[in-house]
């Protein structure tokens, strides 16, 4: 009998106690459902992410308040931090607007898959949205570019060197696919080419100032296929063709300058130190292939000399004739070169002054630019690049006489260096070195539609 009253008496209690907890309703959950809010679109509009929801219906509403989250799990409110990757970047205290734009003002150029969660303050609890995934036009690239060509029969795949480190890296930007490869004996100063001529497998030319080594990649794998070595000269500079020659300054006192064919790396032909003389060999020395024509650009930032020199070669990549094709700059500080498809336009950059846009024949400066510029087939538009706190990248219009039609495509707060622009099939391509107070150094890569 005793243990039978004891049976009753905890029954009584579990069945009482039951009743009680039942009655509790948690304050966080009553009334909605698990996610009462419910992103209902976000849209990239060049410049503004606007994000949508759906309208939370309670008298004791004080604001929404959206939060953005590189990682893919955004906490609930009262957790949300910092050190998670989620950044509050907006609040909306009229119940009625339902949306938000995101700016480059406040969005970090870093992120590549972006996280957004939308949160509801109330009086005595917080409610929200679940994780709403979108897919950036920006990628985050590991380390910091020194160097960075594209592949002109695959305009969706580049090919990076790194400056903090020997490493060597393709990406493409169309797969999301990289491959990295390290060639220890490189210097923070690697600098790259890219052999691409038809019917035959790209090979990368990478090699170091002050180095006495070309290397040459397999342009799939990376893996290194070939190296050429000077015997103690330097390379201080080298340019590729588009029919398999490469021109090589080094600081051989005898025959500074060489010809490669690429397809066997040999000798085909070479210029006597002085001979002819206007032609400098200094560590200074920019070299670019002119556009489609058997024919390379010269230009020594040494000397501060004006002159823009042309050297041609044969089918056999026998050098040739050197003429001077005009004056282009007379600044000491000429970092790169850039010409145009055909060999119309030429772009000088400077460490100090905007870069100069010239029309090549007869030389005519058209404009002052921005750091880099990309020229597009036709040779009607430019797509350019500016190094500033705000990078502007804007698209031109050109003709023989005049730069006209400017109009900003994207801007951002983030600090970026070293610009640089590329023309895909159908977008163009922005890769900036980016700093950040809570990051370490890094690139990015931005893709923008044409």
């Amino acid at each position: 009998m005793r243990n039978m009253r004891y049976f009753l008496y905890f029954s009584i209690f579990f069945l009482a106690s039951t009743l009680q907890f039942s009655c509790i309703k948690d304050p966080d959950t009553s009334n909605f459902p698990e996610f009462p809010i419910t992103i209902t679109s976000v849209v990239d509009t060049l410049g503004l992410t606007k994000i949508s929801w759906s309208k939370i219906e309670s008298s004791d509403f004080i604001e929404y308040v959206i939060v953005r989250s590189s990682k893919d799990s955004i906490p609930n409110f009262s957790k949300l931090s910092s050190t998670d990757g989620s950044v509050i970047i907006g609040r909306v205290s009229d119940a009625k607007r339902t949306f938000f734009f995101d700016s480059n003002n406040n969005n970090p150029i870093f992120i590549g898959k972006v996280y957004y969660r939308v949160f509801a303050r109330l009086t005595n609890r917080n409610i929200s949205s679940a994780n709403y995934f979108v897919n950036s036009n920006i990628s985050q690239i590991n380390f910091s570019i020194l160097s960075v060509v594209q592949d002109e029969t695959t305009p969706e795949r580049f090919y990076f060197t790194s400056i903090n480190s020997s490493q060597i890296m393709m990406y493409d930007a169309e797969k999301e696919k990289s491959v990295v490869s390290n060639l220890l004996s490189l210097s923070s100063t690697a600098r790259i080419a890219l052999s691409n001529v038809a019917g035959a497998e790209p090979e990368v030319i990478v090699w170091s100032n002050f180095s006495p080594t070309i290397y040459i990649l397999d342009g799939k794998t990376l893996q290194q296929k070939a190296s050429i070595d000077f015997a103690g000269a330097n390379v201080y500079n080298l340019a590729v063709s588009n029919d398999g020659y490469m021109m090589v300054f080094t600081s051989e006192s005898s025959t500074p300058i060489k010809m490669f064919r690429l397809s066997d790396r040999q000798v085909v032909s070479k210029i006597n130190n002085g001979s002819p003389n206007f032609i400098s060999t200094s560590n200074s020395v920019l070299i670019t292939k002119n556009g489609n024509k058997k024919e390379f650009l010269i230009h020594d930032g040494s000397s501060c000399s004006p002159n823009l020199t042309r050297l041609t070669y044969s089918d056999q990549g026998i050098l040739g004739s050197v003429s001077s094709v005009g004056n282009v700059s007379s600044n000491c500080n000429v970092s790169r070169m850039k010409v145009s498809v055909t060999g119309k336009y030429i772009l000088i950059n400077s460490n100090i002054f905007d870069s100069q846009l010239i029309l090549s024949q007869p030389i005519k400066i058209l404009n002052s630019l921005y750091f880099d510029t990309q020229f597009n087939a036709a040779e009607d538009k430019i797509y350019s690049s500016r190094q500033t706190n705000t990078s502007v990248s804007t698209i031109t219009t050109v003709d023989e006489t005049a730069v006209t039609g400017t109009t900003v495509l994207r801007s951002f707060q983030s600090k970026i260096s070293f610009p640089k622009a590329f023309i895909g099939k159908d977008k163009i391509y922005f890769f900036a070195n980016v700093s950040s107070s809570s990051f370490s150094p890094l690139s990015a890569m931005e893709k923008v539609k044409m």
